[in-house]
């Protein structure tokens, strides 16, 4: 496991919004791993690919309070692969749980906070994710590798408040 360094939190300056999105590891596509696993594996970062899906990959990450690592899934967020998906499952509940009002004005409080990394919360697949779209054709390992460990960082700072913020 790697252990992502807090001083690289950097504004990776990441194109698009996220938007809430059910599962994206579920989609089947087909061919062979691209650009995204090559850059994957010039970061140097520890990864496993995700079961049973094509073009996604989990990088664990230490948490800073014990509670399990930090997985930060990897994948293409649609079939044109012009944008790379990252993200980490904050806070997980049952299928359409109602995170409440408290909840999501402070998840609208932590987007505002933090430009180009969304928390999302889907209801229907009961969790709370942080995550970023990065722009295929601008994407190097070095900015790659440095927006997964954003990713981390955050999911990992908030985790326990937002957590504890839910019943």
């Amino acid at each position: 496991m790697s252990r992502y360094r807090r001083t690289r939190r950097l504004a990776i300056g990441a194109v698009g919004l996220a938007t809430a999105i059910a599962c994206p590891l579920a989609r089947a596509q087909s061919g062979t791993p691209g650009p995204l696993k090559d850059l994957l594996d010039q970061t140097g970062l520890v990864w496993s690919p995700v079961e049973q899906s094509v073009d996604s990959w989990r990088v664990p990450y230490e948490s800073s309070d014990g509670r399990g690592p930090v997985e930060v899934f990897l994948t293409y967020n649609d079939d044109s692969r012009q944008f790379a998906l990252l993200f980490a499952t904050v806070v997980d509940r049952p299928e359409y749980f109602d995170f409440g009002k408290d909840v999501l004005v402070e998840c609208m409080r932590l987007n505002n906070d933090y430009s180009g990394v969304k928390f999302c919360l889907d209801a229907r697949y009961g969790d709370i994710d942080c995550q970023t779209e990065l722009l295929m054709s601008a994407l190097d390992a070095e900015t790659l590798a440095l927006s997964l460990e954003r990713v981390a960082d955050l999911a990992d700072q908030h985790r326990a408040r937002l957590d504890g913020m839910v019943p």
